[in-house]
């Protein structure tokens, strides 16, 4: 897992000083969650219902999944630290829709509407090895 959290991050410190993480991916129903992580200000996790991953890192309630992740290395990237870390335990899949933002706006997948009969045959009859 690759994240590029910028050097005057406050949230970095910490992170590198645990040497941990952990990717919260959040549920169609999270928007205000995301809003919360996606502006400034001081204490992103008041008033938010978390419990600590295995690591300890903070596991958000309500998420599609989490992936805990523990820091492999940091590279140089200018303004920005590349940190790659490793997966060392991910949570289990919910049924629920992830929340997506894509060209500046919140999104949602549009689920096909044709019938399975009507899927193209190499859609059905191939393999994941096939698409590679």
């Amino acid at each position: 897992m690759l994240f590029c959290p910028g050097k005057n991050s406050r949230a970095w410190p910490l992170i590198e000083r645990s040497g941990h993480f952990c990717v919260n991916v959040l549920a169609a129903g999270q928007r205000d969650v995301s809003s919360v992580f996606g502006r400034k200000g001081e204490d992103k996790f008041a008033g938010l219902s978390w419990s600590p991953a295995p690591s300890g890192s903070p596991l958000l309630d309500g998420t599609l999944t989490w992936l805990d992740c523990a820091v492999e290395s940091v590279l140089d990237g200018g303004d920005h630290h590349i940190v790659i870390g490793r997966v060392q335990t991910l949570g289990e899949t919910t049924e629920e829709d992830p929340l997506l933002f894509y060209k500046g706006a919140y999104t949602g997948i549009t689920r096909p509407t044709t019938p399975a009969q009507y899927w193209p045959e190499d859609f059905l009859t191939g393999t994941p090895d096939d698409w590679l």
